[in-house]
């Protein structure tokens, strides 16, 4: 959701801004390694209330540039099912969307071996100072003891950069966001999901079609560490709004992960602490949209 952001100026719209641009370059030089890696799209969102729709109507003429419409009938976002309570159109835009995350990490992965990045398997578990011989160059201690030393380092270890740092006399404060999604797999047979966006949001809830007859549902905002079947079941039902069509679903497949979001500062931490010490973390549930303008600020920094 890079150019459907609600907000059209400051920092956070700024970062996407700049990563929408940056985007289509990065999967230009990551079909070297996958000729089928693409961004999907479009990306809908459906208003649940006239409030929202009158609101997404001034968005909508706000982001005319960048593709971004106000579609009044819902019948080709969200074509032959029944709606969610509501009939007050949406949002969708037409260079928001998605990315093949398997497909996005083997291709960087390639691509870090092709320009002969070394990547180091054991976990680091110490960032120091090189005090011996006064060369101003920092180490990495792994935990088996092996060290490294570099002119600059990039902490952007999510959950694990406060560890990392807070020895240095860097305090930061993040806490852990639990994100649940499912598989689900349809009553109905639908065969062709050609008609529908790449990403379908409606009451804060993705749907991404997946393949014949399945669909992803996510994901869960929950301030734990532990996934909450109440909050997965409560989402199952989007929140008291869901069509019948997905109630007679079943579920395949869940899974949940950590997202690492700051307290008291905006998301994400993008910060020089020391001559050679970057930050680069924090991104919380926008680590895949904002990696490209993330990547050209630290550039930046080590370049300057």
């Amino acid at each position: 959701m890079g150019y459907i952001f609600r907000r059209t100026k400051g920092r956070a719209w700024l970062l996407r801004e700049q990563s929408m641009n940056i985007w289509p370059k990065w999967i230009n030089q990551l079909k070297t390694f996958d000729s089928s890696i693409e961004i999907t799209t479009p990306l809908a969102l459906l208003a649940k209330t006239k409030e929202e729709s009158n609101f997404m109507k001034i968005l909508a003429n706000e982001k005319k540039e960048y593709g971004v419409e106000f579609s009044k009938g819902c019948s080709e976002i969200w074509p032959k099912k029944e709606l969610p309570e509501g009939h007050f159109g949406g949002l969708v835009s037409h260079q928001d969307g998605r990315i093949d995350p398997k497909k996005l990490q083997k291709c960087l992965a390639n691509a870090l071996n092709e320009n002969n990045v070394r990547t180091l398997e054991n976990k680091v578990v110490c960032i120091k100072r090189n005090d011996i011989n006064k060369s101003n160059k920092w180490k990495i201690i792994t935990e088996e003891g092996i060290e490294f030393e570099h002119d600059t380092i990039v902490v952007c270890a999510a959950l694990g950069s406060e560890e990392l740092i807070k020895p240095l006399g860097h305090p930061l404060k993040t806490k852990a966001v639990l994100g649940q999604a499912v598989e689900i797999e349809l009553k109905d047979n639908i065969q062709n999901w050609s008609k529908w966006p790449a990403v379908l949001v409606f009451n804060g809830i993705n749907l991404i079609p997946r393949k014949e007859n399945e669909l992803i549902l996510g994901a869960t905002l929950e301030n734990s560490i532990q996934p909450s079947q109440t909050i997965l079941q409560n989402m199952l039902l989007f929140n008291g709004m869901s069509p019948n069509w997905l109630k007679e679903a079943s579920v395949k497949n869940c899974w949940y992960g950590l997202r690492c979001k700051p307290m008291n500062e905006p998301a994400p931490i993008l910060k020089i602490l020391e001559d050679g010490l970057i930050l680069a973390t924090a991104h919380y549930r926008n680590g895949i949209l904002l990696a490209p303008a993330t990547a050209e600020w630290v550039g930046k920094q080590i370049s300057t």
